[in-house]
């Protein structure tokens, strides 16, 4: 029975021969190196992305934050219920405003790391004796 293991990058990518049958491993120095430059890819052209529509999503935070402070002033007439209200909305608003650069920087992130960490697992796996794999 024959196994292929392969760990990553291009068709043209180093191939060595095992002794026990066939199986095939590239080179992990090229793979790394590979998935290091498409990493970087991927998160420069993301956060040239979300760089350019950063003002498109605070004009939505913008107005939906109008929306409600107008919702709170014409719902409650009393004075300190309307406070309490503007209060939350305005802490609505702060939250809203600090968690959008920490969402984006996690999705632009996550991807790369995920493939950071399969490599890993994979190239652990190949590299472990036969009688210690799972």
């Amino acid at each position: 029975m024959q196994r292929l293991v392969i760990l990553c990058c291009g068709d043209n990518a180093p191939k060595t021969a095992r002794p026990n049958g066939a199986v095939y491993t590239v080179d992990e120095d090229s793979c790394f190196h590979d998935l290091g430059r498409r990493s970087t890819l991927w998160i420069v052209v993301w956060l040239t992305i979300v760089i350019s529509s950063w003002d498109k999503a605070m004009v939505g935070i913008n107005a939906f934050h109008t929306l409600r402070v107008q919702r709170c002033v014409s719902n409650y007439a009393d004075m300190a219920v309307g406070e309490r209200c503007l209060i939350l909305i305005n802490l609505e608003e702060f939250q809203g405003r600090s968690v959008s650069p920490f969402n984006s920087a996690l999705g632009i992130g996550e991807p790369p790391l995920i493939g950071l960490m399969v490599m890993v697992y994979l190239g652990r796996r190949s590299t472990s004796p036969p009688g210690r794999r799972r």
